[in-house]
């Protein structure tokens, strides 16, 4: 459960220093403040009490927070055991106490203004040295802003902020779009529809952030009430999606797919949830890649089919850049997007792609650069994306090691199997 994308001190050299300070402490050194840290200065407003409750990757891996009025709870794990946290919320400051395997001690957080991080301290029971905990909120479960994904009366919804506004999405009537301002905890908004309609409304947060209740009137007249719950990222999990063409050139031959094999090699991991398709066109793309941004975690497209150095073939037409632009413009979940397909990174198409986003927005493209052979494809694909949804290895890394070990995944090969040209785009 150790994350590694916020840097903190672990376990193993936290006991050296836990040692080390014990034995500054018997020879009078400690720094007098030190003990002071963990109080806090009282606050009389329940109104005030900032909230806590969610998802957060911190200094020590996961931690999840439950938050009733002033009151904490929440766990996280330790080298796979599970450990507790119960404390008191005063202003934005939480002071908790943890409990572990085999050690127990006490800390605080004090959350930051916008209610996506923290800053903290912690130590051992017995133990005057104080050391750093550290987190920011897990993508889309700040309890406090609508970001995220969210079930709703009218389909799956998500929401970002976009500069002063919030706008999104939400798949009634295809993909619909929705903007507005938060003042407060409501957010007012306009919504437009595929089918023609328009019309306005509005969302209030409820006070624990996992629910909103609100209106919607159309240009028409019409409106009624629009209610939702947050849809939470599970911690850990990630998606594999395959959107594959069909290779079957005819009735008369026989039906094959990459997309099933995938299905059963990776549904034996429970941290990746598989989900299959079939597209026959570019419609059929669009419609399958906008649906991706209801979904709460990462995820892992692959796009399977023929390919030319202008894009993926999908029956008589090419999804080049401009269509597979469009496919991902709005997927802020996206963590890698794949190429099943020959030739397809041999262009300008992954580089178009990247030029089209925001920096904070962009991703790993990958696929092949040469032609090709179905079999050592398939060898390739599924040694690349095992090291990259079980080993966690990043997608450059997974490539390089990929071509060590495979020797048809490089442009050229002396082996049997011709030389795909496996590689990676990235900004």
């Amino acid at each position: 459960m150790t994350n590694h994308a916020l840097s903190g001190p672990k376990r193993p050299a936290q006991r050296v220093a836990v040692r080390i300070a014990l034995a500054v402490w018997a020879v009078g050194w400690l720094a007098p403040h030190a003990i002071s840290q963990s109080r806090p200065v009282p606050t009389t407003n329940p109104a005030a009490l900032a909230s806590f409750a969610g998802s957060w990757d911190t200094t020590f891996g996961l931690l999840e927070l439950s938050q009733i009025g002033a009151s904490v709870t929440g766990q996280y794990a330790i080298d796979g055991a599970k450990a507790t946290v119960e404390g008191t919320v005063d202003g934005r400051r939480l002071t908790f106490r943890y409990v572990e395997a085999n050690a127990r001690g006490e800390g605080w957080f004090e959350l930051a203004a916008d209610g996506d991080s923290f800053e903290g301290k912690w130590r051992a029971s017995g133990v005057p040295l104080w050391m750093n905990w550290i987190g920011k909120r897990a993508a889309g479960t700040n309890p406090q802003r609508f970001d995220g994904v969210w079930s709703t009366t009218f389909g799956a919804m998500r929401l970002a902020t976009d500069g002063e506004e919030m706008a999104g999405s939400y798949s009634f009537a295809g993909i619909s779009r929705i903007r507005g301002k938060v003042e407060s905890r409501t957010l007012k908004f306009h919504y437009d529809q595929p089918d023609g309609e328009k019309g306005e409304g509005e969302f209030t947060l409820s006070d624990d952030g996992s629910r909103f209740s609100g209106t919607w009137k159309s240009n028409v007249g019409k409106g009624g009430k629009w209610q939702g719950e947050r849809v939470l990222p599970r911690p850990g999990r990630a998606w594999l999606v395959v959107l594959e063409a069909h290779w079957e050139s005819s009735l008369g031959a026989p039906e094959y797919s990459y997309g099933e094999m995938l299905r059963s090699f990776f549904t034996r991991m429970p941290s990746v949830e598989v989900r299959h398709r079939f597209v026959h066109d570019v419609a059929d793309l669009k419609r399958f890649c906008a649906e991706v941004i209801y979904l709460a975690e990462p995820v892992v497209l692959y796009v399977s089919s023929h390919g030319t150095k202008e894009g993926v073939v999908l029956g008589s037409e090419i999804a080049g850049a401009d269509v597979l632009i469009e496919c991902v413009r709005d997927l802020q979940n996206l963590k890698m997007l794949h190429f099943g397909s020959c030739l397809v990174m041999s262009g300008d198409v992954p580089r178009k792609i990247h030029e089209s986003r925001p920096k904070s927005q962009q991703f790993p493209i990958s696929g092949f650069t040469k032609p090709a052979d179905w079999a050592g494809s398939a060898i390739v694909d599924f040694t690349y994306l095992e090291l990259v949804l079980e080993r966690g290895m990043a997608p450059a890394d997974a490539v390089k090691t990929t071509r060590d070990l495979v020797k048809f995944a490089r442009e050229n090969s002396d082996t049997a199997i011709p030389g795909s040209g496996l590689k990676v785009f990235e900004p």
